[in-house]
């Protein structure tokens, strides 16, 4: 056995056959053959390797390399070994911490596509578990949970345009998203303040600040400041000399029924009361009067109707009601209503000239029930408005030195007097022998209508045929003036399948125009057109004829088996 001196500072090792040593300083000197390692610095170490070969394991608690004072490398556990007391890292051994690049942990393979993320709480760095709705595919991560087609919102690279998807907000909503301001919104939301919305008013604010309350009347009390005045029944509200608005109390001689404010006492029936107003509204019925009153209007700016003044008038006399009413504005026309009554006398002129004053005055001698002119005779006196035969007129003779006569009132065939005119209807009937006709109503009846017939075929038994003019007359002079107001038809055999259609043309000076707008139809199997489906209508532009005229009959339309015969007849009267 090769011994390992350490009496001085170098330790002879001799008979290493087949052994090889590398390095620095290992804590002692080996000398193999012809090699000479650094000297030993540990003393009182003593050895004895014998026999070493490539098959044997030399076995050291460390080794120590550049100096003996450290166990510069050492083993630490199985598989690990340490340098200064670091262990150093193999695969499958020690942990590398986060701070050296590592995990500090050991993960071992999940079987699947995962996420390494620090969880905190557990202060590790472990697979991040996918929640419902997640994968990996290859690198990329998948969601597979629907946005419920609530679309996107992306901002631009530079961060100042939105784009928002259709369903993320309405097409207004994102007219709001948009605005710069809140005075741009307000006007999109169509909040406009002071033209949508109230302006901040303190005088509103004030009232708005009010309790309300059944039969109260709000009022300002100062700047800014209101309050509320309850008003017991029959009470008015205003303002004294002093002090804020409030109720007022009635005094002697006055009382209020309903919404009237009556005054008893202190004067007589016989006074005049005195109305004034700048103009009314139309109707007027002044109401609350006590008697005689004038009624002042003194700027009227629109037509008027006077009903029946209302008041305490009595009935043991008479009572008057005076209007005075000047215009204003232009020409106003005063109207009565009903109760109201001008008599049968002479009635004054009820339209006032701008600026000009019209005085009226009415009498009532019912309590007011109805009001009738001053001066004119009352029509409600009057015993019967339909005259009798026996009634006389007392009139003045002038042929008799104007002595009074008296005549029957209606005029008979035997006794002058007063005769209705007739109407046209009255005319046509031919009965009545206590009217007269006009002019104009003899013109309009069955007198004056002038008739004329145009054949529609040569014979009676000829077919109808379409064409122009198949038959015609002259205007002469005695329809000169004289608007077509009637035409009909009447065939002698019917026709069937469709229907008969003519025309009438008016030729005047070579210009030709139809006096129907809607043409003569005869039905088939009808042989007139009083029950035609589409009665003929006269065009009133081109009604008139005068003396020269030519009227043509134009047959427009047949039936398959064809009318025979027949004529149209019109009927012309002065306009």
């Amino acid at each position: 056995m090769p011994e390992i001196d350490d009496s001085g500072s170098y330790a002879i090792v001799t008979d290493l056959t087949g052994v090889t040593l590398f390095g620095h300083r290992l804590g002692f000197g080996v000398q193999a053959p012809s090699t000479l390692f650094a000297p030993v610095t540990h003393t009182h170490v003593q050895a004895s390797i014998s026999g070493l070969t490539t098959g044997d394991s030399p076995q050291f608690l460390a080794v120590n390399i550049g100096s003996a004072s450290d166990t510069t490398v050492s083993r630490v556990s199985a598989g690990d070994i340490a340098v200064e007391g670091q262990i150093v890292y193999r695969l499958g051994g020690q942990d590398v911490a986060l701070a050296d690049g590592g995990t500090g942990a050991s993960l071992s393979d999940p079987d699947a596509d995962r996420i390494m993320f620090w969880d905190d709480s557990a202060g590790a760095v472990t697979w991040l578990a996918l929640g419902t709705g997640l994968s990996i595919s290859g690198t990329t991560l998948n969601s597979a949970a629907s946005d419920g087609d609530k679309g996107d919102i992306t901002v631009s690279g530079s961060g100042t345009v939105f784009t928002i998807d259709s369903n993320v907000i309405s097409t207004f909503g994102r007219t709001l998203v948009d605005d710069a301001d809140a005075a741009t919104a307000r006007a999109t939301l169509g909040l406009v303040i002071g033209t949508n919305v109230q302006a901040y008013d303190a005088e509103l604010a004030a009232l708005a600040g009010l309790t309300s309350a059944a039969n109260s009347v709000p009022s300002f009390t100062g700047s800014g400041t209101a309050g509320l005045t309850a008003l017991s029944a029959s009470q008015l509200y205003g303002r004294g000399s002093t002090g804020n608005v409030a109720a007022i109390t009635l005094g002697t001689n006055l009382s209020m029924s309903g919404t009237t404010l009556n005054a008893t006492g202190g004067g007589s029936a016989d006074d005049w009361d005195i109305v004034s107003s700048t103009t009314q509204s139309s109707p007027y019925a002044p109401s609350g009067l006590t008697g005689n009153t004038v009624i002042k209007i003194t700027a009227q700016a629109g037509n008027l109707t006077l009903n029946v003044p209302t008041g305490t008038f009595g009935s043991s006399k008479r009572f008057y009601v005076q209007y005075i009413i000047t215009a204003s504005g232009g020409a106003r026309t005063i109207t009565l209503g009903t109760g109201m009554s001008l008599g049968l006398g002479v009635a004054a002129n009820l339209v006032i000239a701008s600026g000009a004053t019209l005085i009226l005055t009415f009498y009532t001698d019912d309590n007011g029930t109805s009001f009738a002119y001053d001066g004119d005779l009352d029509a409600s006196k009057l015993a019967s408005a339909t005259p009798a035969a026996s009634d006389l007129l007392i009139f003045a003779d002038n042929s008799n030195s104007n002595a009074l006569s008296q005549a029957t009132l209606l005029a008979s065939a035997s006794n002058a007097g007063i005769a209705e005119a007739a109407t046209t209807a009255e005319t046509n009937t031919g009965t009545d022998a206590a009217r007269y006709v006009t002019p104009d109503g003899l013109a309009g009846a069955y007198a004056g209508t002038k008739a004329v017939s145009l054949p529609i075929t040569a014979l009676v038994s000829d077919d109808h045929a379409t064409g122009d003019g198949q038959a015609w007359f002259v205007v002469p002079a005695c329809l000169n003036g004289m608007n077509l107001v009637g035409v009909v038809a009447t065939v002698a055999t019917a026709g069937t399948t469709g229907t008969a259609d003519f025309q009438l043309r008016r030729v005047r000076s070579g210009s030709a125009v139809d006096m129907l707008s809607t043409k003569i139809t005869i039905d088939s199997t009808e042989t007139s057109t009083t029950t035609a489906a589409t009665p003929a209508v006269i065009n009133a532009s081109n009604d008139d004829v005068a003396t020269g005229d030519i009227i043509y009959l134009d047959v427009d339309a047949v039936q398959t088996t064809k009318a025979k015969g027949g004529a149209v007849g019109l009927e012309f009267r002065l306009p």
